[in-house]
């Protein structure tokens, strides 16, 4: 009798909290940190648990976070115009610099010794110097604008044929932004072509499970956050089968701190070192004297983010006994904002818009640190009316550390439905109006 009012007890908190979190997020989204401290208080007050809160603040923040999305989405295009404009006024400055560096340079060759002298030293410098700067930006602006233009992509959804029929897939959870994003477009597009999401049974959802399911026939097509192991490849020559990946977007690893921490960034080297307890101080790698606490989730938890951290990071070493573990994100943001000695590793997607935490820039060896952010970074002030956004030049041209591609793997057989099906999803992510939602979704578009 005692447990089960216990259990009720219990039952009615949990009720408790999510009516609170709901109220909270109604009346505004992000929360504040005072927000999130009285939220704080009182997950301590009902005795729950960090897994327990999570479970409830996810379902209610993963649509209001969409939402979010598209508003900013929606003021960057309102801006579109002013930076055509101000590209506009660069581009008439730069002309006019041109014609009046070409009239001071006119005089012919046999009385250049007497055009030397009309011409004054400093403002000859001046002028080449504003040739070169303002000339410079406008050559990087052509650049980073006609990377991918010698691409030729399809405009939309309707270019692409699609098989009819009802097709399955799963796989990595990091997909659920683009689904919610891509999923009713494509719907509108071709409504024969009836997608359904299936998630494992027994296992956790991820890459590796997809890829599972998909060889073992439960899925039509998998989604995946990394390229198809060797073990992988192999247990599908022996099935009759090859996997095809097709690279659809670009992703990333962020390394998080608490905002008042300095330090300039990390390189791989010390971040392996303090995963792996070897470095302990912030003071080692230039920062306060403080012991550095460790977090990260645990495989079974996220194993996509976890595998890639160990593979990429820790060149296959285990995580050190000094990390302590969390359940999910939202546990991860937590801990790291009420730690000034706390790092935390997690999909750059995930925590680029967090305004209690930072993410640090990296570098590959020596001091050439690459932030995966736009720059200059938003204060913490500043949040959360202004929010980071990731730096798609950094992503798209390798110069952040910790990109990886997330791939839509098919099933080549023949060219059978399924494998017309699961190519026909790839080609449609590739579409510009494709590439535009795993924009919005938070994702950088590879094209």
């Amino acid at each position: 009798m005692l447990f089960a009012q216990r259990q009720e007890e219990h039952r009615q908190n949990l009720v408790r909290y999510q009516q609170a979190f709901s109220e909270a997020i109604e009346r505004e989204f992000p929360l504040t940190q005072s927000i999130r401290r009285q939220l704080k208080q009182l997950q301590q007050s009902l005795q729950l648990k960090e897994e327990e809160v999570s479970r409830i603040e996810q379902p209610i923040i993963f649509p209001k976070e969409a939402e979010y999305r598209k508003q900013q989405d929606k003021i960057r295009e309102e801006q579109e115009p002013e930076k055509q404009r101000q590209q506009e006024e660069r581009d008439d400055l730069w002309r006019k610099v041109l014609r009046k560096l070409e009239i001071l340079l006119k005089p012919p060759i046999q009385k250049l010794s007497q055009s030397k002298k009309k011409i004054k030293p400093w403002l000859l410098i001046s002028l080449v110097g504003m040739v070169i700067s303002v000339g410079g930006i406008h050559l990087i602006s052509k650049k980073v604008n006609s990377d991918f233009s010698s691409v030729t992509t399809p405009q939309g959804f309707s270019s692409v044929t699609t098989p009819q029929g009802t097709w399955l897939y799963g796989g990595n959870t990091s997909w659920a932004s683009i689904w919610q994003y891509v999923d009713p477009e494509i719907k509108k597009a071709h409504p024969q072509f009836k997608l359904r999401y299936t998630p494992p049974i027994n296992d956790p959802p991820g890459s590796g499970t997809g890829i599972r399911m998909l060889l073992e026939g439960r899925l039509t097509f998998s989604l995946s956050s990394r390229p198809i192991t060797d073990r992988e490849y192999q247990q599908s020559q022996k099935r009759g089968l090859s996997l095809k990946p097709i690279p659809v977007a670009l992703e990333g690893l962020g390394i998080t701190v608490h905002p008042h921490l300095q330090i300039p960034g990390l390189t791989l080297g010390q971040i392996k070192d303090i995963y792996t307890g070897k470095i302990t101080n912030w003071n080692q790698v230039g920062g306060p004297n403080l012991k550095i606490t460790a977090y990260s989730r645990r495989f079974e938890d996220d194993e996509d983010t976890v595998e890639f951290f160990v593979n990429n990071v820790l060149s296959g070493e285990k995580l050190g006994s000094n990390v302590a573990y969390v359940y999910d994100t939202i546990s991860g943001v937590r801990k790291l904002a009420s730690d000034h000695a706390g790092i935390y590793y997690d999909s750059a997607r995930e925590v680029v818009l967090q305004c209690t935490i930072k993410l640090l820039p990296i570098a590959k060896q020596g001091n050439n640190f690459v932030a995966p952010y736009t720059e200059p970074p938003i204060k913490a002030d500043q949040c959360p009316n202004q929010r980071n956004q990731l730096s798609i030049d950094a992503f798209k041209k390798g110069q952040y550390p910790l990109t990886y591609l997330m791939f839509v793997i098919v099933k080549q057989n023949k060219n059978s439905l399924e494998q017309q099906a699961g190519e026909a999803y790839a080609e449609m992510l590739l579409t510009t109006q494709g590439q535009k939602l795993i924009n919005e979704a938070g994702f950088v578009p590879i094209r």
